[in-house]
């Protein structure tokens, strides 16, 4: 129905990404940033084609199909879907992942952390949101590499399929909520410890000093440095703690820093116009921009929708 009706004399812009994508994630109307989007331009045509829990690959698949609706222009926004739908192999909080293949499902993650945080999770992880999850498992770290080659590939393809010109936008993360999971072996102290590290009010840096005193080197130790650093404003400092709490969490439900990196090579070599939101909302965004980990809050999108728009305004020719 597209290809048969399009609007007259509108650009017709085409968004292709996951949930934070498509999803409105709270009551009572769209708030997702290309609804925003069309909301601030109403000279253009707006086509959501966000899926969620869709990887890179499919991406590409739709965007070679998007020539029979002559798309003017095509945003993609995609990438933290390639890493936190790996398949973990060990124990989960008690919970062999292979029990809950509807992981794959969903799109939003506190669900997940819910469904693997344990058949006994402390009252602490019951008043935070999915608790902390201590894991054995080292696999998201083992294919890392590979899903930044995967990416770098499938992205690529997208671009050069797509039938208009391309805008490829980095990725936004939830820098206030913890990590989704520490690596425990052989660490019994971190393990009893993980009910202490959430956040309950008291200094970062005193939990801090606990993370770094019992899971040294760690996502959560990592984590709290950031936001000790943060709290005390030496932003330099927290955001490299942060791009390693990202790299050393075993249930990455969010993409990690070399994810940018590679979105941001495959725009140089294609040719693709780059929205840097991770360099210019980010890297360490207010918080009231997420609902949970990755996903818009109606600020979020908000934030999102006015960093692009001058960008699609340039790209279809049309007056700032």
């Amino acid at each position: 129905q597209f290809a048969k009706n399009p609007t007259p004399g509108k650009p017709r812009v085409v968004f292709l990404g996951g949930s934070s994508v498509r999803e409105p994630h709270i009551s009572g109307g769209k708030v997702n940033f290309p609804a925003m989007i069309a909301e601030a331009m109403p000279n253009i045509e707006v086509l959501n084609f966000g899926v969620p829990g869709i990887q890179a690959a499919s991406i590409a698949v739709l965007s070679s199909q998007l020539e029979i609706i002559s798309p003017d222009l095509v945003v993609i926004y995609s990438g933290h879907n390639d890493y936190n739908n790996d398949v973990f192999l060990g124990k989960i909080g008690g919970v062999k992942l292979w029990m809950i293949p509807v992981y794959k499902w969903l799109s939003k993650s506190w669900a997940y952390a819910t469904l693997t945080r344990g058949s006994r999770p402390t009252a602490q992880q019951q008043r935070t949101r999915g608790g902390l999850i201590g894991t054995e498992d080292t696999l998201a770290f083992e294919v890392r590499e590979s899903v930044d080659d995967r990416i770098e590939s499938d992205l690529s393809l997208a671009i050069n399929e797509s039938p208009a010109p391309v805008l490829l936008s980095t990725l936004l993360r939830n820098s206030g909520d913890r990590p989704a999971g520490v690596i425990i072996t052989d660490r019994p102290e971190c393990e009893a410890a993980l009910p202490h590290l959430g956040p309950d009010g008291s200094s970062s840096r005193g939990k801090s000093e606990l993370a770094n005193r019992t899971c040294p080197n760690t996502s959560i130790s990592y984590w709290w440095q950031s936001q000790a650093y943060k709290a005390e404003g030496q932003d330099a400092q927290a955001i490299e703690q942060w791009y390693a709490s990202l790299a050393h969490d075993p249930v990455p439900l969010r993409a990690p820093a070399t994810a940018d990196a590679v979105i941001r090579r495959v725009a140089q070599e294609t040719g693709a116009t780059l929205v840097d939101l991770e360099q210019t909302i980010g890297p360490m965004a207010d918080r009231r921009y997420f609902v949970d980990t990755l996903h818009f809050s109606p600020d979020g999108a908000r934030a999102v929708a006015h960093v692009m728009t001058p960008y699609i305004r340039t790209a279809l020719g049309l007056q700032q």
